[in-house]
């Protein structure tokens, strides 16, 4: 994710950017790479609400996802959740 994008995240309220805060970010990153990181963030938020509203169960988040075990488990290991304890930053 880039720096800045994170930065506005984790200092927002709610972990959501102004538009104030997005707009700089039009003339200083392609926007495919500004799409990619929210997208990423997006799903990282989704996954981590769904484990947090069936309690850690992920055969009941994959399904509240509409998505297969396996493709769950891939996308916990790329960001870094419920492993070791430690999240990856969302870089891609």
């Amino acid at each position: 994710m880039t720096n800045f994008l994170s930065f506005s995240v984790s200092k927002s309220p709610k972990g959501k950017p102004s538009y104030a805060e997005v707009m700089p970010l039009v003339d200083s990153i392609p926007l495919l790479e500004l799409v990619r990181d929210s997208s990423g963030l997006i799903e990282r938020h989704c996954i981590e609400g769904a484990l947090e509203r069936v309690h850690g169960n992920r055969t009941a988040a994959a399904e509240i996802l509409g998505m297969s075990r396996q493709s769950l488990y891939a996308k916990l290991s790329r960001y870094g959740i419920g492993g070791n304890g430690e999240e990856r930053p969302l870089v891609s």
